[in-house]
């Protein structure tokens, strides 16, 4: 089975500093303000929000080059702003117990990422508490701004790691998508994939219950996940 995770709001949540670093970027490359005032970020990707502000403020999408050059500025600035702790970071409740549980079960799961985030940035969230060893791979907004073709992404990766660490062929449907917005379940369900919602950290739980999950869950630590997973009781038994 091939389990895919989004990052922000499902993993991890950063306190605003990814936010907070492209903003920052956009000031220092283009003398801008605010530049993400109105646009969405839970649920989107690096590529569609930096082509929504640029839309905004310059009413053009970004050229290659920009786009490359606003990346890396955010990015370096995301490293050391989470490193030195400027804003509240904190792991999801349960995480750390399920992908120590996952990993254990590595003949049955291969684990990676699907993500909006520039695969740099992803790893730089996923740093400071030392997730990144669990995810060999993933799809990431590096890979399209379109979330449903980077999940594709992901699936095809998880494909291949799958025939190598299981020793046969995994079709997408057997592939599940973890993410706490509509955004991430539809992108799932349009990839071939199942969608798993994930209640702790969604900014609008209606819209993702609307959106209709595979499963929904109130957090990692669900009974419900656990034993669909066939790991038996989440630890604390919730």
């Amino acid at each position: 089975m091939i389990l895919l995770f989004d990052i922000d709001g499902t993993l991890v949540r950063c306190g605003g500093a990814g936010k907070a670093a492209l903003e920052r970027a956009f000031h220092r490359l283009h003398g801008i303000e605010a530049a993400l005032a109105a646009v969405r970020l839970d649920g989107s990707t690096d590529p569609v929000i930096v082509d929504t502000a640029f839309r905004a403020r310059f009413g053009r999408s970004p050229t290659a080059a920009e786009h490359e050059a606003l990346m890396a500025d955010y990015i370096a600035d995301l490293a050391v702003s989470l490193a030195a702790r400027e804003t509240t970071y904190r792991v999801l409740g349960g995480v750390h117990d399920l992908l120590a549980a996952l990993d254990s079960a590595r003949d049955r799961f291969v684990i990676g990422l699907a993500t909006g985030n520039d695969e740099r940035g992803a790893r730089a969230k996923l740093a400071p508490a030392d997730l990144n060893r669990y995810f060999a791979f993933g799809g990431y907004g590096s890979d399209h701004g379109d979330r449903a073709i980077l999940v594709a992404r992901g699936i095809e990766r998880g494909q291949r790691a799958a025939k190598e660490a299981l020793g046969r062929d995994v079709l997408p449907s057997e592939a599940w998508v973890f993410g706490d917005t509509e955004l991430d379940v539809r992108a799932a369900h349009a990839a071939g994939a199942r969608a798993v919602g994930v209640l702790a950290g969604s900014s609008n739980p209606e819209a993702l219950k609307a959106a209709g999950p595979d499963l929904l869950i109130d957090g990692f630590d669900d009974r419900r996940l656990w034993t669909h997973l066939g790991l038996g009781d989440p630890p604390g038994g919730a």
